[in-house]
């Protein structure tokens, strides 16, 4: 049986996105942004949102408790935990002014894998 994950922020799928301006991907403007470039300072957005989110893991594992371990239970909790963490993701981006077309904030999303 395998245990589901979660994934929060710049997916495989969401990175593909490019910047009109520069042709960059969203995940390559992720990675640029996170931990800069000679050019660039690192802006970390996502290790300091992650920091915001340990309180709703542990919620996600109450919740879990009070199911039972199912599996289905276990992919519904981490959904819910993924929403949320993906939009403390997109609100830190926003709040640090990481916006400009809004690639980056669009990209960032979640995925529960199995």
């Amino acid at each position: 049986m395998s245990v589901p994950r979660l994934v929060v922020g710049v997916t495989e799928e969401s990175g593909r996105q490019r910047h009109a301006d520069n042709g960059a991907t969203a995940a390559e403007v992720a990675v640029f942004t996170e931990f800069g470039t000679r050019h660039q300072a690192p802006t970390p957005f996502l290790r300091t949102a992650a920091d915001m989110v340990s309180g709703d893991a542990r919620d996600a594992c109450l919740v879990l408790a009070e199911r039972g371990p199912s599996a289905a239970a276990a992919h519904d909790a981490l959904d819910a935990l993924g929403r949320e963490a993906a939009a403390r993701v997109r609100d830190q981006v926003e709040a640090m002014g990481l916006v400009d077309e809004g690639v980056l904030r669009d990209a960032i999303g979640h995925e529960v894998r199995s």
